[in-house]
């Protein structure tokens, strides 16, 4: 009948395990093991919490930034009018027009489209009186 080792015999060495076996997969609540397991936690957790406060400074320092500046930073289009009118500056049409045409598009409310409708109409079966009528009818 095979003898079956626990961790301690495994500890004192007597018996030997390969690293890939599946006996390492047993979960270990030996003292040693448990104590060391909590200081990694408790490490991990130091290192979120200063973490957590780090980035609640910098959050705090953006914020303060962010409503200070917010007034002093251009917006896009003022800052598109600024390239566009470096363009200009230095010669450089084709950039000053592709420019000119993206801030018109803020600048300009863009025109709807509008059909024509042209109608042709025969008026050769009515009779003069008809005629009449209609041109009056047109020219009003």
């Amino acid at each position: 009948m095979d003898k079956t080792y626990t961790q301690e015999d495994i500890a004192e060495g007597k018996k030997k395990i390969h690293p890939n076996s599946l006996a390492n997969l047993k979960p270990r609540h030996d003292k040693e093991h448990m104590a060391m397991m909590k200081g990694k936690a408790d490490e991990a957790r130091i290192r979120n919490n200063e973490m957590k406060e780090n980035m609640k400074d910098v959050l705090a320092l953006v914020n303060n930034l962010s409503d200070s500046l917010l007034d002093s930073i251009p917006k896009g289009l003022t800052v598109m009018k600024l390239a566009m009118i470096k363009a200009i500056s230095a010669d450089d049409m084709v950039e000053a027009s592709r420019l000119a045409s993206i801030v018109a598009e803020y600048e300009q409310p863009k025109l709807q489209r509008t059909e024509n409708v042209n109608t042709n109409f025969d008026y050769t079966d009515l009779t003069d009186e008809e005629l009449a009528e209609e041109m009056k009818r047109l020219s009003q």
